[in-house]
């Protein structure tokens, strides 16, 4: 039976039968990113109701559930925790799909190190259950050719398994008014940092780099509970600056808003992957200014402005260039062309549906 294309004409080369037999549930181990709104929960909720759109089952797994008539559970994030969880799945005859949201903080050469030492070590270590991991997953999806690229090098994972799937925005980004952010807030023509409050995020140092230059700084996004003495001091440089202002957590109606009405959004941070701020601010029409590290780069290639992470004068010069700059609006182009959501969402489906059909 074919899909009635009125319901959906996206779908319209696939089956009502395929689609109707696809259960999925995803599973995010790391309890931060369910609380801090951290950048692969962001991934993980905004794939899920993409699925949706496409008519696929898709529940958030239940650790309280006795449930286990999945076909496909998919995991997300970097993390060795998840290992003896997908092996107990694969032993219910479910297929396990792997989001590895992989950074390279860690050096390829340090991991191939660990593993010479691994057989010399009588306890489980992380090397290890990461590699329990990528054996026993039947697809792996890093977010990059970058990233595919680090986990063979660094694991040998058969590029074979792995298949690129993009972080992707939605593309109505592009046309959202800046008219709520401002009438709420009545800041303009300001510079807007959006992510956790953590030292790796570089918010200190990106006050350092406005200093004396008359340009407002917003900041929106969770405190990190783990770094309490640098959120402490974020806090306290705030309060001695009226040009900078830290709104907290706020609705994504009025977050959208804030990247439509910002003039240039900045994140200093490395090991991005790419950061999913960065794009969500680049499709509404901001100019972007990040870290030139190769994940970053694979999505926003030379429509950005970077910087060094590590010097507060070369953030100040990356963002005084973007704020000064006449918008041209290439980002965003690139963003629609190449990483939206119906994209993403398609290709996630397709390899959802080559899974069963070798079941």
């Amino acid at each position: 039976m074919t899909l009635d294309t009125n319901i959906n004409p996206i779908l319209s080369d696939y089956s009502l039968d395929d689609i109707e037999k696809m259960k999925i549930a995803f599973y995010h181990y790391f309890p931060l990113g369910m609380w801090t709104q951290t950048g692969d929960m962001r991934f993980l909720e905004k794939l899920k109701e993409h699925l949706e759109y496409l008519n696929v089952k898709v529940e958030l797994f239940d650790i309280w559930s006795k449930q286990h008539d999945h076909n496909i559970i998919h995991l997300f994030g970097y993390t060795h925790e998840l290992a003896s969880f997908a092996e107990i799945a694969k032993k219910f005859g479910i297929k396990v799909v792997w989001s590895t949201i992989a950074t390279n903080s860690t050096p390829a050469w340090m991991w191939k190190s660990w593993g010479l030492l691994d057989n010399n070590i009588p306890v489980a270590t992380t090397y290890r259950n990461l590699q329990r991991l990528f054996k026993v997953c039947d697809v792996i999806l890093p977010g990059s050719n970058t990233e595919l690229l680090y986990l063979h090098d660094a694991f040998g994972v058969n590029k074979d398994k792995m298949s690129v799937i993009n972080y992707a925005v939605e593309k109505k980004l592009a046309s959202v008014s800046a008219d709520a952010f401002i009438e709420q807030y009545k800041i303009t023509d300001f510079v807007l940092m959006v992510g956790r409050i953590s030292k790796r995020k570089g918010q200190l140092k990106v006050i350092k780099a406005l200093e004396n230059l008359d340009i407002q700084l917003v900041f929106i996004g969770y405190p990190a509970p783990y770094e309490p003495d640098y959120c402490d001091e974020f806090f306290k440089e705030c309060e001695k600056r009226s040009w900078v202002h830290y709104l907290g957590v706020i609705p994504d109606e009025i977050l959208y808003s804030a990247y439509t009405a910002a003039k240039v959004h900045v994140l200093p941070s490395k090991n991005e992957c790419p950061g999913i701020t960065s794009l969500e601010a680049g499709m509404a029409g901001a100019e972007v200014v990040a870290v030139k590290d190769p994940a970053i780069y694979d999505y926003l290639a030379d429509e950005a402005y970077y910087c060094n992470p590590d010097s507060v004068e070369s953030i100040r010069k990356a963002i005084l260039n973007a704020y000064r700059s006449t918008s041209n609006k290439n980002l965003q182009s690139r963003l629609i062309n190449e990483f939206s959501w119906e994209v993403t969402g398609m290709e996630v489906l397709n390899i959802y549906q080559n899974l069963l059909k070798d079941s």
